[in-house]
């Protein structure tokens, strides 16, 4: 009803304001990343929830099911990458980069789990263990997207993760048949991303070293 609408908006409003006024500006940039996670993870528990009533019912189609399946991935790895990156700037965990052999070959491995689940799902959307393991692999690959970056370059991860966000609110959008959240989300998420590019230049970083940490070259 519309009185839980009011409360969770009253709620939501009370602790954003909190946040906002009382967080010393110095800690900003870990405050959004916490509250790029809060949003990614509205975006996945929705997903999930349409999964579980409408495959009760077996009415996802194949344009439902892509939607929702990228709603909850991307949304997943937003969470815990945006809790990775918040931990890092407020020191919570080391801020240096966290490598091990072999990364960047199990992170693509994981990825390709992930999009072949998602196929999988796409035309048998009734696999429903699938749909939870695709969701916590997501979680997953978003937590070892982040380990392996360093604190230096938190904020142009961070502006990538809001990019991400924005997606999953977009792929929402689509599951819930609202053009407003496909518009808004689809802004976020190309506005996130060109910010990420800019921030790479003007810091003479490579887009792929602060993607894949270590692993990548600074630019000449």
């Amino acid at each position: 009803s519309y009185r839980w609408i009011a409360a969770g908006l009253g709620i939501g409003t009370v602790l954003g304001g909190g946040m906002g006024m009382w967080i010393p500006m110095t800690a900003v940039p870990q405050r959004t990343a916490f509250s790029h996670s809060l949003g990614a993870l509205a975006a996945t528990l929705i997903g999930v929830s349409e999964y579980v009533r409408l495959s009760g019912s077996g009415s996802i189609g194949h344009v439902l099911m892509a939607a929702l399946g990228l709603e909850v991935v991307i949304g997943g790895l937003t969470v815990t990458g945006s809790l990775m990156a918040a931990g890092k700037l407020q020191g919570l965990l080391p801020g240096a980069p966290t490598t091990y052999k072999g990364q960047n070959i199990s992170n693509i491995v994981l990825l390709g789990i992930m999009a072949g689940s998602l196929i999988y799902l796409v035309f048998i959307p009734s696999a429903g263990t699938l749909f939870f393991v695709m969701l916590g692999l997501a979680l997953l690959f978003g937590f070892l997207l982040v380990i392996p970056i360093g604190a230096a370059d938190m904020p142009v991860v961070i502006s990538l993760l809001n990019s991400y966000a924005g997606l999953a609110d977009a792929a929402m959008g689509f599951v819930l048949m609202n053009k407003i959240q496909i518009i808004t989300g689809s802004l976020d998420g190309t506005s996130g991303f060109l910010l990420s590019l800019l921030m790479c230049r003007a810091m003479n970083r490579s887009a792929l070293n602060v993607l894949f940490g270590a692993f990548g070259k600074p630019s000449e």
